[in-house]
């Protein structure tokens, strides 16, 4: 009898253990939800800042007395200023950051706010000069010479003469700014910053006759008055304005250089009244010289012997009116 062949049935796997959740997660370390704050980082308040700035409150132990924080640092208040030394030392540091960074409206608050809090004018000579002339140029290229100029005139009303601290680049880089208007033949706004900065530094950013002859060849005896009135020797440069129109035969403009510097210098000056005269000959008109001339008798005022000659050049044409001239002016000169 033939058996049948049956497999014997193969017994099941062993179950495959599962980690449990409980497992996996007391053995994967989850990334902390608090980050561990870096010691090194330092935040500088504001200067707007310091009114609300409190000291931190030591952390209290078990026994209830505070432990001291070793880290901890107080930063001083700005009403401090005016008898800590370290307070307006720290807070002239913040107003140099400030200026460095090219921020000047912040740094003008800045210093306006340390100057009302110490009460001491000296505490500009604690700002650092290169950090402004750093930042004075940086505003420059950003923001444009009128942005400098006006940021000068306010920091010289709160007592921070800023063109004085500045660099050699700084300074430069304001005189490159003044010659490129005048390369580019912008007089009006040319002249408006040379004003601005009269009362700080115009030395050696262009030669002024330079710019006066300019005038001259514009036919604009009004800006070349005001351009040459901000400078100190300004009597000497409308003199030479007087005479360059005259070289022009621009009478008229000559003139009217003449009577402002007749109002600037509150009388007459003998030089200025010979050159004006020797120009209206030049120009062709003694009778605009005998009016000068006999402006002078009228007021009073003896012409010295170089105005006299001067008109009898201009009059060479009138013996007559020469001889009648200088009968009055031996009556003059050597009275009887």
């Amino acid at each position: 009898m033939g058996m049948a062949m049956t497999s014997s049935p193969q017994p099941p796997p062993p179950p495959r253990r599962r980690r449990s959740r409980l497992q996996s997660a007391t053995t994967i370390s989850a990334p902390s939800a608090n980050p561990k704050p870096n010691p090194k980082a330092k935040v500088i308040p504001l200067l707007s800042d310091v009114g609300r700035l409190q000291s931190a409150t030591p952390t209290p132990t078990p026994n209830g007395n505070p432990s001291p924080n070793p880290k901890g640092k107080v930063l001083p208040l700005l009403s401090d200023v005016g008898s800590n030394p370290s307070a307006i030392d720290y807070y002239s540091r913040v107003a140099s950051n400030l200026a460095g960074a090219g921020r000047l409206g912040d740094f003008l608050i800045a210093a306006e706010g340390l100057r009302a809090a110490s009460g001491d004018a000296g505490f500009a000579a604690r700002i650092n000069w290169r950090l402004l002339s750093r930042g004075v140029v940086a505003a420059l290229r950003e923001h444009g010479l009128p942005h400098v100029l006006e940021f000068l005139r306010d920091a010289d009303r709160i007592g921070v003469h800023a063109t004085v601290m500045l660099d050699a680049d700084a300074s430069d880089a304001v005189a490159a700014a003044c010659r490129q208007l005048l390369d580019e033949r912008i007089m009006a706004e040319f002249v408006e910053a040379i004003e601005a900065l009269a009362r700080f530094f115009v030395k050696g950013i262009v030669d002024p006759m330079d710019v006066l002859k300019i005038f001259v060849r514009k036919r604009d005896p009004d800006m070349a008055i005001r351009y040459a009135r901000i400078f100190p020797h300004s009597q000497l440069l409308l003199c030479n304005t007087m005479e360059a129109f005259g070289k022009r035969k621009e009478l008229k403009h000559a003139l009217k250089v003449f009577g402002a510097l007749k109002d600037q210098l509150g009388g007459i000056n003998m030089f200025a009244c010979r050159s004006i005269i020797d120009i209206c000959s030049h120009c062709g008109s003694s009778v605009q010289a005998r009016i000068i001339f006999e402006g002078l008798l009228a007021e009073k005022i003896t012409p010295n012997t170089h105005v006299f000659n001067s008109l009898m050049n201009a009059n060479a044409h009138s013996m007559s009116y020469n001889f009648s001239v200088y009968k009055h002016m031996q009556e003059i000169w050597c009275p009887s």
